[in-house]
C-alpha cells in the first residue's frame, strides 16, 4: 500500500530564493540520448547568505556541472534523493549544468518523449526539472536563448519558444536553429519540439498594423485538416484584442498538433494541442469536433496574457490564469456562434462534472489550502467553477466596469506572478466595487443551494421574494456569500411582467444574507418566477413551480438557458414520477406536460433549429440520480427509457417530419444554419428509436450508410449502439470499414460503444480495450473509450453486477503505472459512491479498497483513494429511491 502522500500547504508559500534572470541552453537531439546543456543565471532571491541552496531534479543522468565556468570546489555542493545542493553560494552565479535523456524510455508524458517519431516536451507542472537541475516553480519568470542540434532526416523542423534568430546547417551534417524568447516566462510553459512535420501558414494584422506569421505544425498526413484550426487561431487573436484589447507579443506563433498524448498546452509562442482539438474537415469530423478546436484553441491563445504574461504565483492559485481563461474562452466561443446554445452546453458539463465533483469525495475549494499531488488540482473545480467566479464578477460588475478592472490587473501585473487575491483586488478597484465578501467564493467547497419563494397580495399588487442561502458542510465559517442572481417574472399566459421595487426594475438580485426578502410591485396578476435566468450564479436553486409553471417557462421565457433549465426540470421530475408510479401505474401530471411542450417545440423548431434541438434534449441518468439519495440507478434507467418512449411515441408524427425537414443534400455546409439542422435531424432520430420502431432502425442505419458528414454517421450510430439490434452490428460494419485506416474518427466508433446503454457494456468495453485496434498509451483512443465509458455511460457503469466497477480498479492500477497523472479523469462517478444504494457503495467501495491496499500505487492515486473512502456524505434532504 502507497504511504499517505506527503502534503503542501499554502500558509508555507515563501518567495523563491533565488530567482533565474536567464537560462541559454543547448540541446543535441536523439530518440536515447538527448544531451542538454544549461547555464542559467541565478540571483539571491529570499535565501539568506550562508545558507544552501537546493534545486530539485530527477529523470536524467548527470554529466557535468559548473559554476562560474569552473569546476565546483570539494564540498561545495552534494547530489542526494534527486536534489542538488549548493552549500553557501554567492549573490550571484551561473550554474551549467550538462545532462543526457532518453525520450525513448519515458513513458510518464512529463519532461522530454516521442510523439510518434518526433521529440517533444510537456513542463506543467514540474517536467523542466526532468531535464536539468531547477528551481521549477511557476513564480519564477525567466528569459530563454534556446538552441537546437539534430539530424535533418530525422528532425528536420526544430521548434521552441519566442522568436527564431538564427538556423542552418552544420559541418558534421546536422542543422541547428536557435530560439530566442526576451519575455520573462516560467519554467512550465517552456517547450521543444523537433520532428518531420508539415506546416500551414497565415499572417495575422493586429490592430496597429503588425503583421504576426501563424503557423501550424502537423504530421504529413494530418496537415490538409489543419486548416480550420489556423483560422481558428486568426479568429481569436483578433477577438482578444478587440474585446480585450490584448495584441499578441511576438512576430510569430507556432502551434503543434500532438499526435498521441493528451497535451493541450499554452507554452509561450509555441501551443500545443492534442490531435482530438486539433484536426477537423467537413468529411470526417463532427459538428462538435469544430466547436472543441475553436473552443481549445482559443483557451490555450487567450492564456497569452491570461498564464503567460501573468502567471500564477503557485499552484494554488492555478485558477487566476485557468478559471480566468475559461471563462475568455467561453466568452470567445459564444461571441462566434449562438450564445445561448453555448451557455446551455457549458452549464450541462458544468453541472455533470464540476456539481458531481463537489458532491463527492473529490470536493475542494477553488483555492485550496494544501495538496497531495499537483496532479489532482487540475480539476473542473478549479477550472469550470473559477470561471464561473470570474463570469459573477462580470456580472456584479459590468461589462465595462469589468473591463476597467481586468486592464488594471494587467497594468498593475505584466510579467509577473500573482494570486487570486490580487486579481480580484484589480477587479475592485478599476470596477469600483467591494468584492471581500465575494472572495468567499473562493475558499468554500460544495455547491451552494438557495431557496427561492414567492408570496404574492393579489389584493395590494405586491409580492414578497424571500431568498435563503444555505452555506455548505465544506464551509464552516457560517458566512454567507455574495450571490448575483439573474431573476425575471412571467404572467401565467406567458408574458414577461415587470420586476420592480420602489427603486425601480430589478434585472439581478444581489444576494449579500443568508435570508434577503424583497418586496415587489404593481403586480396585477399572478406571476411565474425564473431565476438564475443565463445561469448567473453556479448554485442550485431550490423553488416551488408546478409542472405547468415549467411547461409555461419552457415554452415562454426569453432566456434561452432558462427555457433549457425549465424544461431539464419537467423531464427529470416525469422520470422520478415514473419510477414512483411503475410501469403499469398512472401517467403523472408532469409527463402530460412534457408531452405537451414536445409537441408545441417541434411545430415551432423552425424558428430556432439549434435551441430546439437544445429543448429536446433529455437529461441523462446521473442527473435524474443527483435528486435522489440511495439512488438504484437500474430503476432511474427504466423509468427514463419509459418516458423518452412515451413522448417519443406520442410525437411520432412530429418527430419524423421534423428529421425529414432538416435532411441536408449536396455538399456538407459548416455554417451555423446547417449544423442546427444536423442536431436537431439528430435529436429526433434518437427519438424515434425509442419508440421501437423497425422503420426507425432503418433511417438510423441508413444516415450511417449514406449520411450527410460525420456529425450525421456518428450521431446515428451513437443512437444505434444502445439498441441490442442487428442494425446496430450493421452500422458498427459499416462505420469500421469505412474509416478503420483513420485512428482519429474511430474515437467515435469506440466512443459510440462505450456509451451504450443496453446490458453487458462493461465486458464489451473491456474486451475493446484489449483487442488490436485499441492503445492505452494513445491518449485520445483511452479518453474516447475508457473515459466515455467511466465518466459518462451512468446505466452501463453502474451494472448491478458491479462489472463496470472491477474495470475500472483494474484500469486505474494499470495506468497508474503508465501515467499517474491522468487516473483522476477517470474517477468523477467512483467519487460519489456514497449516492447509491446500499448494493452499488458496498460495491464500490470494495474496488477502491482493492486499489488503497496495492503495494505501489503513485501519492496521486492515493490520494484521491483516500479522499473518497473519507468523505462524508453529502449534506442534502433528497428522498431515498
Amino acid at each position: 500500500m502507497a504511504g499517505k502522500p506527503a502534503r503542501v500547504w499554502l500558509a508555507d508559500y515563501a518567495p523563491p530564493p533565488y530567482v533565474v534572470e536567464f537560462i541559454e541552453m543547448s540541446v543535441q537531439l536523439d530518440e536515447q540520448r538527448t544531451v542538454i546543456s544549461c547555464s542559467q543565471t541565478l540571483v539571491r532571491g529570499s535565501l539568506p547568505p550562508g545558507a544552501d541552496l537546493v534545486l530539485g531534479g530527477h529523470g536524467f543522468q548527470l554529466v557535468s556541472l559548473e559554476i562560474d565556468g569552473a569546476e565546483p570546489a570539494s564540498g561545495s555542493y552534494s547530489i542526494r534523493d534527486g536534489e542538488l545542493v549548493l552549500a553557501s553560494p554567492p549573490e550571484r552565479l551561473t550554474l551549467t549544468v550538462v545532462t543526457e535523456v532518453n525520450p525513448r524510455a519515458n513513458r510518464s508524458a512529463l519532461g522530454m518523449f516521442m510523439d510518434g517519431p518526433a521529440i517533444i516536451t510537456h513542463m506543467e507542472p514540474d517536467g523542466f526539472s526532468r531535464l536539468t537541475y531547477c528551481l521549477d516553480r511557476p513564480d519564477i519568470l525567466s528569459r530563454y536563448e534556446v538552441e537546437l542540434i539534430g539530424d535533418p532526416a530525422r528532425f528536420p523542423v526544430l521548434l521552441s519558444n519566442g522568436n527564431l534568430t538564427a538556423s542552418g546547417s552544420l559541418p558534421d551534417g546536422r542543422h541547428f536553429a536557435r530560439w530566442q524568447d526576451d519575455i520573462p516566462k516560467p519554467a512550465y510553459i517552456f517547450a521543444i519540439a523537433a520532428g518531420p512535420y508539415a506546416q500551414v501558414s497565415d499572417h495575422h494584422v493586429d490592430g496597429a498594423g503588425r503583421s504576426v506569421l501563424v503557423t501550424v505544425h502537423a504530421t504529413p498526413e494530418n496537415i490538409s485538416r489543419c486548416r480550420f484550426l489556423l483560422d481558428a487561431m486568426k479568429r481569436v487573436m483578433a477577438w482578444d484584442e478587440e474585446a480585450f484589447g490584448r495584441r499578441y507579443d511576438l512576430d510569430c506563433l507556432n502551434v503543434l498538433v500532438v499526435d498521441t498524448h493528451a497535451i493541450s498546452q499554452e507554452n509561450k509562442g509555441l501551443i500545443f494541442l492534442e490531435a482530438a482539438y486539433a484536426l477537423a474537415d467537413a468529411e470526417t469530423s463532427t459538428d462538435e469536433d469544430f466547436d472543441l478546436v475553436e473552443r481549445i484553441a482559443g483557451h490555450e491563445y487567450l492564456h497569452n496574457w491570461t498564464g503567460n504574461r501573468v502567471t500564477c504565483r503557485d499552484w494554488f492559485q492555478l485558477s487566476v490564469k485557468e478559471g480566468l481563461t475559461r471563462f475568455r474562452d467561453q466568452m470567445f466561443s459564444a461571441a462566434m456562434s449562438s450564445a445561448d446554445v453555448k451557455r446551455i452546453t457549458t452549464v450541462r458539463n458544468l453541472r455533470t462534472n464540476q456539481f458531481a465533483e463537489d458532491a463527492g469525495g473529490g470536493a475542494h475549494p477553488v483555492q485550496p489550502k494544501s495538496y497531495g499531488a499537483v496532479s489532482n488540482l487540475y480539476s473542473t473545480t478549479v477550472y469550470d467553477k473559477g470561471a464561473e467566479i470570474v463570469r459573477m464578477a462580470h456580472a456584479l460588475l459590468g461589462p465595462r466596469r469589468f473591463r476597467r478592472g481586468l486592464d488594471l490587473f494587467f497594468e498593475r501585473h505584466d510579467l509577473s506572478a500573482v494570486t487570486i487575491e490580487q486579481l480580484l483586488q484589480a477587479l475592485a478597484d478599476g470596477g469600483g466595487e467591494d468584492l471581500a465578501q465575494f472572495a468567499r467564493w473562493y475558499h468554500q467547497a460544495g455547491t451552494p443551494r438557495v431557496h427561492v419563494r414567492l408570496r404574492q397580495d393579489l389584493d395590494r399588487r405586491i409580492a414578497r421574494l424571500e431568498l435563503i442561502q444555505r452555506v455548505t458542510v465544506e464551509d464552516k465559517s457560517g458566512m454567507p456569500l455574495r450571490i448575483p442572481l439573474r431573476m425575471g417574472l412571467f404572467g401565467k399566459d406567458g408574458r414577461p411582467v415587470d420586476m420592480k421595487n420602489k427603486a425601480g426594475p430589478i434585472d439581478v438580485v444581489d444576494l449579500v444574507a443568508a435570508e434577503q426578502v424583497i418586496d415587489l410591485h404593481d403586480l396585477d396578476e399572478p406571476v411565474v418566477v425564473s431565476c438564475n435566468r443565463g445561469f448567473s450564479a453556479p448554485v442550485i436553486v431550490e423553488i416551488e413551480r408546478s409542472s405547468e409553471d415549467l411547461e409555461l417557462l419552457l415554452l415562454h421565457e426569453t432566456d434561452g438557458f432558462a427555457r433549457w433549465d425549465a424544461g431539464q426540470e419537467l423531464m427529470i421530475r416525469s422520470v422520478l414520477a415514473q419510477a414512483d408510479s411503475g410501469e403499469h401505474g398512472p401517467s403523472p401530471r408532469t409527463l402530460e406536460s412534457l408531452t405537451a411542450a414536445f409537441a408545441d417545440i417541434l411545430q415551432a423548431s423552425s424558428a430556432d433549429q439549434a435551441l430546439a434541438a437544445e429543448l429536446l434534449s433529455f437529461p441523462h441518468v446521473g442527473m435524474v440520480a443527483e435528486q435522489v439519495s440511495d439512488a438504484d440507478v437500474g430503476k432511474l434507467a427504466t423509468a427514463w427509457v419509459d418516458v423518452r418512449r412515451h413522448v417519443a411515441t406520442a410525437n411520432l408524427n412530429a418527430l419524423l417530419a421534423t428529421f425529414h425537414s432538416c435532411g441536408a443534400a449536396g455538399a456538407i455546409s459548416l455554417d451555423a444554419a446547417a449544423r442546427a439542422r444536423r442536431r436537431l435531424r439528430s435529436v429526433c432520430l434518437e427519438y424515434l428509436l425509442e419508440t421501437g420502431e423497425e422503420s426507425a432502425r432503418a433511417l438510423a442505419l441508413a444516415e450511417v450508410e449514406t449520411g450527410a458528414g460525420m456529425t450525421s454517421q456518428s450521431a446515428a450510430l451513437h443512437a444505434l449502439c444502445h439498441f441490442d439490434c442487428s442494425e446496430r452490428h450493421q452500422a458498427l460494419d459499416v462505420f469500421q470499414n469505412r474509416w478503420g485506416e483513420k485512428a482519429d474518427v474511430m474515437r467515435l466508433w469506440l466512443r459510440a460503444q462505450a456509451l451504450s446503454r443496453f446490458p453487458g457494456a462493461a465486458d464489451r468495453v473491456r474486451s475493446l480495450a484489449a483487442s488490436p485496434i485499441f492503445n492505452l498509451s494513445n491518449a485520445p483512443q483511452a479518453m474516447a473509450l475508457l473515459g466515455s465509458f467511466f465518466r459518462q455511460n451512468r446505466i452501463g457503469f453502474h451494472a448491478s453486477d458491479g462489472s463496470g466497477y472491477r474495470f475500472l480498479a483494474d484500469t486505474l492500477l494499470q495506468l497508474d503505472r503508465i501515467r499517474p497523472q491522468s487516473t483522476r479523469w477517470l474517477m468523477p462517478q467512483l467519487m460519489l459512491w456514497r449516492r447509491f444504494d446500499k448494493d452499488r457503495a458496498a460495491r464500490m467501495k470494495e474496488q477502491m479498497a482493492r486499489i488503497a491496499a496495492t503495494e505501489g500505487i503513485s501519492a496521486a492515486l492515493a490520494e484521491n483513494i483516500a479522499r473518497a473512502l473519507a468523505a462524508a456524505p453529502a449534506d442534502n434532504e433528497r428522498g431515498k429511491l
